[in-house]
């Protein structure tokens, strides 16, 4: 496989391509790009075995990149530009360049739109691949590159290669099996709500993450061989203080899942009803939204979405799972979830539970020598809410800290 790999969206195929080839034709280096994958080629583990084997990671960053559309995607654990650069980041051994390759982008309009997991990114130092000064620009790319690879190849260090999703693996038992209730039904109907519920710390997205890397998710909706498609979108203000929760439903799918804000109804529910996989929409929301929303809130959403579902016209081809996220600083009063599909809130995790986190078979091999550090954070009073307690997305930090030291 070759030593460098070009990491692009397709819609910055043109740049990707000339780069390659530049780097081919005037300096001699082998660069992995997508488009000169073989026919009949394994997609999914040609991509995986070239970044096993790549050293310089190059992250070309183009006018198309940051569209909304396609930062939305980053997001997505499906999407294939998040899935590459989670493989590299936090590798020592690969060097990770960013390169802006449109004159009006700068890396620090690139930072604040990354999702928290990509966070690594702000530590790294871009480079300019100019169109207007082309062969300048890729000669300096290149002797970056080159010295690079002259440096005498060390071996990887297993630990610095954990996965960051791994802490989130740590106790979410009550929630898996209050999930595993409401599926029950849903080949009949082929719709579900869901509604999980907790602090905002306590990593809400990540739950679906653990469900995924399970292996649970696609059990649970009989997703088989195509997976299952994953899709976010945002709390509308201006929808929600009109009551038009149905219309924040809609909007969000269409711009969000389908990439499409300006398609019609119709077509909306020709992709819900037409989907040949089943499809997990996640509608992120606060506390605060739910106060500015009203006590009924939560109730018409999920009514919003059974009228969308009963709407099609025809059972959908595949399930649909609506899931409401809610994260909050301080429980809201009247518990606007009561007689909802709610799953059990999201409670900080415990001395116990780390420690049946710490034996896990998947674990182990990343947290010798750590394990008593480990143990301590329950202990630490600038991470802990109280002694012995610990909020997911803060034990998960300390824990990435520690092992990626």
């Amino acid at each position: 496989m070759a030593d460098i790999f070009i990491n692009y969206r397709h819609e910055d195929g043109a740049t990707a391509l000339l780069l390659n080839k530049e780097l081919d034709r005037e300096y001699n280096l082998d660069a992995f790009i997508d488009t000169e994958m073989g026919s009949g080629a394994k997609i999914s583990e040609t991509i995986l075995e070239a970044l096993r084997d790549t050293r310089v990671f190059l992250a070309l960053i183009g006018k198309e990149w940051m569209k909304r559309k396609n930062l939305k995607r980053l997001t997505d654990p499906n999407d294939w530009i998040r899935r590459e650069y989670l493989k590299v980041l936090g590798r020592d051994e690969i060097l990770v360049i960013p390169l802006m390759v449109h004159d009006d982008i700068q890396m620090k309009d690139v930072i604040p739109e990354l999702p928290a997991e990509l966070s690594a990114f702000s530590n790294l130092v871009a480079r300019r691949l100019s169109l207007n000064n082309w062969a300048e620009s890729v000669a300096n790319l290149v002797d970056v590159i080159k010295a690079h690879l002259a440096r005498p190849l060390r071996s990887r260090d297993t630990k610095a290669s954990m996965s960051t999703d791994l802490p989130y693996l740590c106790n979410r038992a009550e929630q898996e099996y209050g999930l595993t209730q409401l599926a029950v039904d849903i080949s009949r109907t082929r719709s579900l709500v869901c509604v999980l519920h907790g602090h905002k710390w306590e990593a809400h997205s990540k739950f679906l993450d653990r469900l995924q890397q399970l292996g649970l998710l696609n059990r649970l909706f009989d997703a088989g061989a195509a997976g299952i498609r994953r899709g976010r979108f945002d709390w509308n203000a201006l929808l929600a203080r009109e009551g038009k929760f149905a219309e924040m439903i809609r909007y969000g799918i269409k711009s969000g899942v389908m990439y499409k804000p300006e398609a019609g109804d119709a077509e909306l529910c020709e992709f819900l009803k037409c989907s040949a996989q089943p499809m997990v929409l996640t509608l992120q929301v606060t506390g605060s939204d739910l106060e500015a929303g009203g006590p009924g809130t939560l109730s018409s959403l999920t009514q919003a979405w059974n009228t969308l579902i009963a709407g099609l016209g025809a059972q959908p081809n595949s399930s649909l799972v609506f899931w409401i996220n809610v994260a909050y600083e301080e429980l809201p009063s009247g518990v606007p979830w009561q007689g909802l599909p709610a799953l059990e809130p999201l409670a900080p995790i415990t001395d116990g539970h780390i420690q049946s986190w710490l034996e896990r078979s998947e674990v182990k091999t990343y947290v010798e020598g750590h394990t008593t550090d480990i143990l301590k954070l329950t202990d630490d009073s600038t991470v802990f809410i109280k002694r012995g307690q610990i909020h997911m997305q803060k034990f998960a930090d300390e824990v990435n800290s520690l092992i990626h030291r």
